[in-house]
């Protein structure tokens, strides 16, 4: 599973490179990127590369998406350009080039935009991957092989063990859609943590994983919304899961002081 999500980071941090690129000679050689640019579809085995690679940057994004700024976004996009890539996979190959020569030529009257936006994209999925990387995922399994073991919350929580005398099990949490994006959950898990704090100094919680698209949704609003931090990874029944802890005397509105 690890290396899956790094593969998926190679990717997008491959893609990142070429709106680079593709932004500077966009910019400071128009002529070698209109030529690139036309050179799409122009056979069958360049169309079906093209596709491969399309598809591969989808998953890539579809994976990382609940550990990226702006998730919802990011998932949307995933999932258009794998949708209309399996649609391009089913139509013939030269319908594509046919669009493809009629609109390149368009678009390479604004190369300079084109170069432009292209930066932006790049240096913007930079950013995202570095906000990822800076989620602590893939941290060692103790906390879940062993109650003696030393636990990974680092400075957020001042105990070195997470056992079932300091800890206790959190979750779920279901909004109704009437109310989400009104900040219910975190005033629901705020009063939580106000009546659990005085006898529990950790929370701890497990849920899929955001690559098998059962829950990224719960993932990001733990992680982004609460702060809570992903401290190992673990199977139950076939099934990947990601295992989250908290510190309980910390609030999750910050101007708030605990008792």
């Amino acid at each position: 599973m690890g290396l899956i999500h790094y593969l998926a980071m190679a990717v997008i941090l491959l893609v990142a490179a070429y709106f680079i690129a593709l932004g500077f000679i966009a910019l400071i050689k128009p002529s070698l990127a209109a030529r690139f640019l036309l050179g799409f579809a122009q056979n069958i085995v360049v169309h079906y590369c093209e596709l491969l690679l399309r598809l591969i940057v989808g998953f890539a994004l579809l994976h990382l998406c609940a550990t990226m700024p702006f998730t919802n976004v990011i998932e949307l996009f995933a999932w258009i350009l794998i949708f209309s890539t399996m649609v391009l996979f089913v139509l013939p190959w030269r319908w594509h080039r046919q669009f493809a020569q009629k609109v390149v030529p368009y678009a390479n009257r604004y190369l300079s935009v084109i170069g432009v936006i292209s930066l932006a994209l790049g240096i913007s999925l930079i950013f995202a991957l570095n906000a990822n990387a800076q989620t602590p995922i893939f941290a060692p399994r103790a906390a879940q092989t062993s109650h003696s073991s030393p636990s990974t919350l680092g400075e957020r929580v001042p105990f070195s063990v997470i056992n079932e005398a300091n800890s206790f099990q959190y979750g779920s949490v279901c909004i109704d859609a009437a109310y989400r994006g009104q900040g219910v959950f975190p005033r629901l898990f705020e009063t939580m943590r106000l009546g659990m704090c005085a006898r529990y100094p950790i929370g701890v919680t497990a849920f899929n994983t955001p690559f098998n698209r059962l829950n990224p949704h719960s993932y990001h609003a733990h992680t982004k919304k609460l702060g809570v931090t992903a401290i190992d990874e673990f199977e139950f029944n076939d099934k990947p899961y990601y295992g989250l802890a908290f510190d309980m005397a910390r609030s999750v509105f910050p101007s708030k002081l605990s008792p």
